[in-house]
């Protein structure tokens, strides 16, 4: 069972004895059980018993359940929603040193859940996350600190930072398109094509539109490798497919020139169709002309 970068494991044949000790008031079962309801695991899923067991567990001073019973306060499962209840439930457990807490609790700040907005505040929570956890890297924290520092918020614009963070969360696909977005541009590192396809490339595989239109242009490009338009296309085509309307107009303009792919001028107008629907102007004007085009035979 995984939450929060927190594992617990419940075996099914010991579910009924987790729910004999939570009843008896121990604090680690009523905790256990609470999350088995909240995710569904060996049992339905039922938020409002998530609440009742996660309540009683950080009642007693359940660190984890105080985070969880703060996270169904957030969302309003199982509960009534309360920013201000899931803030008091998060600082508790920053009271007792839970790395998870910190950045919770740094997130309530940032977007301002609870409490005036303060990115001051939430930069000094999301690092202080990374210095109180045990071995887990919350990467979410480590790219919210690079993105802070990329545009100077809470503390002064500092690139050299944010790409130290970025690398530190080189696992997340945000920090991945970050670092491809810093060696493409030339910000705070040497301008490096190939080093930027590097990232990219990481962030595509993980399925990340923005990369892999960005892949897209530098193939078509030639931009840190040779020319490919067939390579550029596929890539065109997977941030097409998820709607990505720069990559619907560049494909659609592939299939009317037969670049990289078989000359098609139904797969052109189909792709500038699709782009022209969410509002692109030049796939709106592309389309009228290849329309006009066919009419006039």
């Amino acid at each position: 069972m995984e939450h929060n970068n927190q594992e617990i494991e419940i075996e099914k044949t010991d579910i009924e004895k987790l729910r004999t000790l939570a009843e008896q008031g121990d604090a680690d079962a009523q905790c256990e059980l609470g999350l088995a309801y909240e995710e569904g695991d060996d049992v339905e899923q039922d938020y409002e018993k998530a609440a009742h067991w996660l309540t009683l567990a950080a009642e007693q001073g359940d660190a984890l359940a105080q985070i969880w019973l703060g996270d169904l306060y957030l969302r309003g499962e199982g509960i009534e929603q309360s920013d201000e209840k899931a803030l008091l439930w998060y600082n508790k457990a920053v009271e007792q040193g839970e790395a998870l807490a910190h950045y919770k609790l740094g997130l309530m700040y940032f977007s301002g859940w609870g409490v005036k907005q303060d990115y001051t505040e939430a930069l000094r929570l999301f690092i202080k996350s990374t210095e109180e956890q045990d071995g887990a890297v919350i990467e979410n924290a480590d790219c919210l600190i690079g993105d802070m520092y990329y545009h100077g918020l809470g503390t002064e614009q500092n690139y050299s930072e944010a790409l130290r963070w970025y690398l530190r969360a080189s696992n997340d696909v945000d920090a991945q398109l970050n670092l491809g977005n810093m060696y493409y541009d030339g910000i705070g590192v040497k301008q490096d094509y190939s080093e930027a396809m590097k990232w990219f490339l990481k962030a595509a595989e993980q399925d990340h539109t923005i990369a892999q239109f960005n892949l897209g242009v530098m193939y078509d490009d030639g931009e840190g490798v040779d020319v490919n338009h067939a390579e550029a296309a596929r890539w065109f085509r997977l941030a097409a497919e998820k709607g990505d309307a720069d990559a619907q107009f560049n494909l659609a303009t592939m299939y009317a020139s037969g670049d990289g792919v078989e000359l098609d001028m139904d797969e052109a107008c189909r792709w500038l169709q699709k782009a022209t629907e969410q509002g692109d102007e030049k796939a709106r004007e592309w389309l009228e002309k290849l329309q006009e085009n066919n009419k006039n035979g």
